[in-house]
């Protein structure tokens, strides 16, 4: 199984992370939602945009099924403990066949804070990453490094930020309106940062470090 360096940041605020490159998205199956009823989401728009994202249906419940089959985009909320060894086995599966796996932490606000779960999570999942503060992040060399925090921060942050993204790596940032996207990429020249997304006036970045 091919490991690969893989980070998340974030201040105060959720973020996502897709292994393995597998796009965020429910195309041409369903997705599945595990929620570990950690807080009170309100999980309607979420759904309705896996829908209108081709989704061909989006199911939501405390427990994981054993048989992923029907979905090809499984989000994990907020877990209060971590997966059993069964359920580690099955999201393993399911990442090994293709399938994208997304990671919904937090970083303040809630306790306990669920990120240390993850952080053991993945390295069975063949990902070495870890969900960490920006002050915590430490050396760089990623491939992958996600960060949804807003404008402001994504601003400040771009020199930490950029210099944690490996040679070749991708930067994806989350977290702008449609308007500040342009400006934010400005921010980050040694990144070739492109819109991956938009929808209700969020735009998603993603871009390769440039040689």
């Amino acid at each position: 199984m091919q490991t690969r360096r893989l980070l998340g940041a974030a201040a105060a605020a959720l973020i996502s992370v897709p292994l393995f490159g597998a796009e965020a998205s429910a195309a041409s199956r369903g997705a599945f939602i595990w929620d570990g009823e950690y807080w009170g989401f309100t999980y309607d728009a979420f759904e309705q945009g896996l829908t209108a994202g081709g989704a061909t249906k989006v199911d939501r419940a405390p427990a994981l099924p054993s048989d992923l089959l029907a979905y090809n985009l499984v989000i994990v909320v907020l877990p209060k403990v971590a997966p059993s060894s069964a359920e580690s086995s099955t999201l393993a599966s399911f990442v090994q066949g293709g399938g994208a796996l997304v990671l919904v932490s937090d970083m303040q606000g809630y306790a306990p804070e669920p990120s240390p779960i993850f952080n053991a999570l993945l390295p069975g999942l063949g990902v070495e990453a870890r969900f960490a503060m920006p002050d915590r992040l430490g050396a760089g060399g990623f491939d992958v490094v996600v960060a949804n925090i807003l404008a402001n921060p994504l601003r400040i942050l771009a020199p930490l930020l950029s210099g944690l993204v490996a040679p070749g790596g991708h930067l994806v940032l989350a977290g702008l309106l449609d308007r500040q996207a342009a400006g934010i990429a400005q921010c980050y020249p040694a990144i070739a940062l492109e819109a991956w997304r938009s929808l209700d006036g969020w735009t998603c970045l993603a871009g390769v470090r440039r040689s």
